[in-house]
């Protein structure tokens, strides 16, 4: 059997899906500080841009960093609930209380 790229692919992440429910989802906690560091830093370099209105660069600089903003909520926010809604779990079984 022959498969194009179209079904390789979607045969590679049908098995990552399948490998991902067996496992933990990344901890958001361990990833917070170096993606918020990042995100601030990198905002706070462009407000002088933002701030003074530059008439070449405020635009790019309003993208750049409202994207950058929405995307870093999203990345810490909605990934980790839809990972948690998607690739749920089975709840671990109540051990039966011995009599």
């Amino acid at each position: 059997m022959r498969l194009n790229a179209t079904q390789f692919l979607l045969v590679f992440v049908m098995a990552g899906l399948l490998a991902a429910c067996d496992s933990e989802p990344p901890p958001v906690a361990e990833r917070l500080r170096p993606i918020l560091m990042t995100t601030i830093t990198t905002i706070l370099g462009l407000m002088p841009l933002i701030v003074w209105q530059d008439p070449l660069f405020y635009s790019m600089a309003i993208v750049i960093s409202s994207g950058l903003a929405i995307g870093t909520v999203l990345t810490l926010g909605v990934v980790p609930v839809m990972y948690s809604l998607f690739l749920r779990a089975p709840p671990p079984a109540k051990a039966e209380a011995a009599a």
